[in-house]
C-alpha cells in the first residue's frame, strides 16, 4: 500500500513538473545552457553564504554569468545562433544579447540592474574589485528578481522551482538584511575602495551610486526612470532640481565610468576622491529635495517618522580600517549634529534604534 502510494505521488509530481515547468522527469529537456544558470546561480548563493570578500566577488562573477546564460537561452529559443559570425566566432557578450532582444521586441525586465551587475562583474574581474555583503546581497537579489520575470515571461518556466527549495528563501532574506538604500550601500563601497586604493573600483561605486539616487528620486515624484543616465541628467536639469554646472559635472563622472569598466584607463587617486565628493554632493542635493518636501531623505517616502541627522567623519584622519571603525563608533555620540531630512521606518538610523 505504501509503494502504490509512492508511486502516485511521484506520477502526480511529475504531472505537475511537466504541466508547469515544461520539463520531462524522463528526460530533462532543459537546454544546456538553462541547467548552466540555475547552477551558476546555486554557486553564487553558495559563495554568499560564505560572505567573505573574495566569496563576495564569486557570487557576483557566477550570478552575471547565469543572467548571461538566460539571456542567450531566450535567443537560442527564437531559432537564432548566440555566436558571432565573424572570427573567431566568440558567443555573443551581454551587450550583443541585450541589443538582439531589443530588436526581436523581446522585454527586459529590470535590465538596468543586470547591466549594474554586469559591470559589477568586469569591476571584480579586471579592476580586482572586492564588493562588501551588502551590495552583493543586493545584486543578488536583482539577479533572481530578473530571473524569475525573464524565465517566467520570456522562457515559460518558473525558475524558483528549479533551484534547490531552500534558495528563493535565502536570497529574500539576504536581500533583506541589505536595508539601506543601494545608493548608499554602493557608496560605502566607493569609500571602502578608495581606502584601500583601488581607484578603479571607487569610481565605478560613487558613479552607480548616483545613478541609483537619480533613479530613486524620478521615482519618488512619480516621474520615468527607464531611461539612460543622460535623459535623466537632462530631465533634472531642465526642471532646475541640479544645476547644468553639476550636471556637467556628473556627466563626465558617467563616462569615466565606462572606461574603467572597459579598462581603458588608468585611474588615479584625484579621479577616485573627486567621484566620491561629487556624489555626496549629489546625495546632499537631492536629501535637500526631499527635505524641503518632508520626505524620507533616503528613498523619498512620504511616510516619515522622524528626522535625520549626519556629521561625517574627518576623512583626513582615516588612514586604516581600524580609523574607520573608530570614526563609526565615535559618530554614535556625534556632538556637532547637522539635519539633513526625515526618515521613513525603512531607513531608521542604527543611533535611533
Amino acid at each position: 500500500m505504501h509503494a502504490f502510494a509512492h508511486i502516485k505521488a511521484v506520477a502526480f509530481l511529475d504531472a505537475i513538473c511537466e504541466r508547469y515547468l515544461m520539463v520531462d522527469m524522463g528526460t530533462n529537456k532543459h537546454s544546456p545552457l538553462l541547467s548552466g544558470a540555475v547552477e551558476d546561480f546555486g554557486h553564487a548563493l553558495e559563495h554568499m553564504e560564505i560572505g567573505n570578500q573574495k566569496d563576495c566577488k564569486y557570487a557576483i562573477i557566477h550570478a552575471a554569468t547565469a543572467v548571461d546564460l538566460l539571456l542567450k537561452e531566450k535567443i537560442r529559443s527564437m531559432g537564432l545562433s548566440i555566436f558571432k559570425k565573424r572570427p573567431p566566432h566568440h558567443s555573443l557578450n551581454f551587450y550583443d544579447c541585450i541589443e538582439l532582444l531589443h530588436e526581436k521586441e523581446v522585454l527586459i525586465p529590470s535590465e538596468a540592474n543586470i547591466e549594474l551587475l554586469h559591470q559589477e562583474r568586469n569591476i571584480c574581474i579586471h579592476q580586482a574589485g572586492k564588493p562588501d555583503s551588502e551590495k552583493t546581497r543586493w545584486l543578488l537579489d536583482t539577479a533572481r528578481t530578473f530571473m524569475r520575470e525573464f524565465c517566467g515571461k520570456a522562457l515559460g518556466v518558473a525558475i524558483d522551482y528549479l533551484l534547490p527549495i531552500c534558495i528563493p528563501k535565502k536570497v529574500q532574506e539576504n536581500a533583506a538584511r541589505a536595508h539601506l538604500n543601494p545608493s548608499q550601500i554602493y557608496l560605502g563601497n566607493a569609500y571602502a575602495a578608495l581606502y584601500a586604493k583601488r581607484f578603479s573600483d571607487a569610481i565605478f561605486n560613487a558613479a552607480v551610486s548616483v545613478e541609483l539616487l537619480l533613479r530613486d528620486y524620478l521615482s519618488s515624484q512619480d516621474l520615468e526612470v527607464g531611461r539612460g543616465f543622460d535623459e535623466m541628467l537632462v530631465q533634472m536639469t531642465s526642471d532646475k532640481r541640479i544645476s547644468r554646472m553639476i550636471s556637467g559635472r556628473l556627466r563626465k563622472l558617467q563616462e569615466l565610468r565606462k572606461k574603467v569598466v572597459h579598462s581603458t584607463i588608468i585611474a588615479k587617486e584625484d579621479d577616485a576622491d573627486t567621484a566620491i565628493n561629487l556624489a555626496v554632493l549629489t546625495q546632499r542635493g537631492i536629501s535637500n529635495l526631499w527635505k524641503r518636501q518632508e520626505c524620507c531623505a533616503i528613498c523619498g517616502s512620504t511616510k516619515v517618522v522622524g528626522k535625520e541627522w549626519e556629521s561625517p567623519p574627518n576623512l583626513r584622519i582615516i588612514e586604516s580600517r581600524k580609523d574607520l571603525n573608530k570614526a563609526i563608533e565615535n559618530s554614535k555620540e556625534w556632538k556637532d549634529k547637522r539635519l539633513v531630512g526625515y526618515y521613513c521606518k525603512k531607513h531608521e538610523p542604527y543611533w535611533a534604534r
